[in-house]
């Protein structure tokens, strides 16, 4: 839980005073967001890709990177699922932070119009933790955030310099998730890259008005699809220094197919002996994979495939019939040439 005041002039005393009311109103919302089944922060690695490329792709004085995320929502506010994203011009001085809110508002109509569900869900920064500054910007993407707060107040236009400063208005009390502040940790401090994920809330004494605001770290989890996997995994293989051949893929295929269904066998032996509990979904997953398996007789099987294995062979050999009969007719080509 980090703790970051409302404007540069509030000291740290005053920004950590709190009623117990509001307290447990923001660790309410933290657990209600980890607690729901499938609920919580969903990255997804477009998103940290984005980040990683933008900040090796900074300015040299700029020492961190800031940008928008989009996503969608689900679960009435539980599980808040993070798409996409994209950096956005800023500069920071004395405490202060300056965000071109222009550059943001036409890079989010561009999106909108290849993925109109997508919304803004939140903001992210590169580094470890939150900042004393941060808060300046979670007011402003609060009011840019459809649906966070109990009025989801848009934002007021940027004056004509294209620049406007986050200032830190007054917004009201939020009542859902949103929006998300995610940092990601690209200096790898702890010898990997952290990604958190905080939501925030106000801090008052009694009924004064708000004395700064309170980051509460959330559930946050990288998430990917079926599709999604093939570029990690294939990132992730530092040895790969070439793309493999056909047969190559195709043992590799095999081998992961082997794997999986040694897996699947595995499971199923241990709930038939009841060491592990039966999961009808999984079950019917099963059931749905087996039943897209041919059904044909062995030797069927075998006939086709040696039909098969026939014909690429003699697919190769006219390909290096081809190659072998060029050769020698450039050979011939450069003997037959006058000296």
């Amino acid at each position: 839980m980090a703790a970051a005041p409302s404007a540069p002039s509030l000291n740290a005393s005053s920004a950590a005073v709190s009623s117990v009311s509001q307290a447990h109103s923001v660790l309410a919302l933290a657990d209600e967001l980890g607690a729901a089944q499938g609920g919580g922060v969903h990255v997804h690695p477009l998103v940290l890709f984005n980040v990683c490329d933008s900040f090796i792709r900074r300015s040299e004085s700029s020492t961190r990177v800031i940008g928008t995320l989009l996503g969608t929502v689900s679960g009435g506010g539980s599980r808040v699922e993070v798409t996409n994203s994209y950096a956005v011009p800023h500069e920071e001085q004395a405490g202060s932070v300056s965000l071109d809110v222009d550059f943001h508002r036409t890079m989010l109509q561009l999106h909108q119009k290849v993925h109109p569900n997508e919304g803004v869900v939140g903001w992210y920064s590169t580094g470890l933790g939150v900042k004393v500054g941060d808060v300046l910007l979670h007011d402003f993407y609060a009011r840019e955030t459809p649906g966070a707060g109990a009025g989801g107040a848009q934002a007021s236009a940027a004056d004509g310099s294209g620049a406007a400063p986050a200032t830190a208005a007054a917004v009201p009390q939020q009542s859902s998730s949103l929006p998300i502040h995610l940092t990601v940790d690209t200096g790898l401090t702890n010898g990997r890259m952290d990604v958190s994920a905080y939501v925030s809330s106000k801090l008052d004494v009694g009924e004064s008005a708000p004395v700064g605001t309170q980051f509460t770290e959330v559930e946050c989890m990288v998430t990917m699809d079926e599709a999604e996997r093939i570029g990690p995994q294939l990132l992730s293989d530092a040895q790969t220094n070439k793309l493999p051949g056909e047969a190559e893929g195709l043992a590799s295929s095999v081998s992961k197919l082997q794997s999986v269904v040694s897996t699947a066998v595995r499971y199923v032996e241990q709930v038939v002996n009841g060491e592990t509990p039966a999961d009808a979904a999984t079950g019917r997953r099963l059931a749905e994979a087996v039943r897209s398996v041919p059904t044909s007789a062995t030797l069927d099987f075998e006939s086709a495939f040696q039909d098969n294995v026939q014909d690429v062979l003699m697919i190769e050999y006219l390909a290096k019939l081809t190659q072998t009969h060029m050769a020698l007719a450039d050979r011939l080509n450069k003997f037959s040439l006058p000296i």
